[in-house]
Formats: structure tokens, C-alpha cells, sequence
């Protein structure tokens, strides 16, 4: 529930400055880090072991426990590194629709992992 509820938080945040229209790269790490616990939270409920994964291979924890297809983990890995890697590390230009973007992207997967769980703790409005 911890990292559900840490998501939840993430995104309140995240769209708090969206509306506020800045902090494009801070809006794009939340957004990453909300899609990121809001997976561990739903393999956390299948029964496995997330401790101590990297960023990127929590999405392969979200394969294992039947969450999506590789395919899905693939192409989530590969907009971490075009959004949020590239934003973060000044490599790329964190504007304004990638954020927002990005964080329609992590809303859309933490409701549907609310759906999918059934859980009522979610903090979300």
C-alpha cells in the first residue's frame, strides 16, 4: 500500500505544476517514479519480491507478474530513457507536451492498476 499511496502523491504533485505550466523535467521524474511505484504496488499484491530493482526493471517485475507484455516493458523502458533519462540529465528538452504526456501516460496505468487490484486506498481524487 506504501507505494501505492506513494504514487498517488507523485501524481498530485506532478499535476499540481502541470497546471501551474513548469518544472517540465520535475513533472516527468514524478511521473516516471509515480509509473514505477504504481507497478511495484501492483507485483507487490501478486505475492513477488521487489526490493532493490533499478528504475528500468521494475517494468520487467510488471511482465513477470502479468501486468502487460514485453512489449509494453519494452517500449516503457525505451520512453524512461527518451523522457525521462534524456530530461534529467540535460541530454534532452523536458517541454511542455512530453510532460504532459508523460503524465497522462502514468495517471491512465496507476487507474488502471487501481482497477485491476480492487484496492480502496487509493488517495487519488
Amino acid at each position: 500500500m506504501l507505494q501505492l499511496r506513494k504514487a498517488c502523491r507523485l501524481l498530485d504533485a506532478a499535476g499540481f505544476l502541470l497546471e501551474r505550466n513548469g518544472h517540465f523535467t520535475v513533472i516527468i521524474e514524478a511521473s516516471f517514479v509515480a509509473i514505477e511505484r504504481s507497478i511495484q504496488f501492483y507485483v507487490e499484491e501478486k505475492g513477488y519480491d521487489v526490493a532493490g530493482q533499478r528504475h528500468t526493471e521494475v517494468y520487467e517485475l510488471g511482465v513477470r507478474a502479468g501486468l502487460f507484455s514485453e512489449e509494453v516493458a519494452d517500449r516503457l523502458e525505451e520512453l524512461w530513457i527518451e523522457n525521462r533519462s534524456e530530461s534529467y540529465y540535460r541530454t534532452g528538452v523536458a517541454g511542455e507536451y512530453r510532460a504532459q504526456t508523460i503524465y497522462r501516460l502514468a495517471t491512465k496505468l496507476h487507474e488502471e492498476i487501481v482497477q485491476l487490484t480492487r484496492t480502496r486506498d487509493c488517495l487519488c481524487e
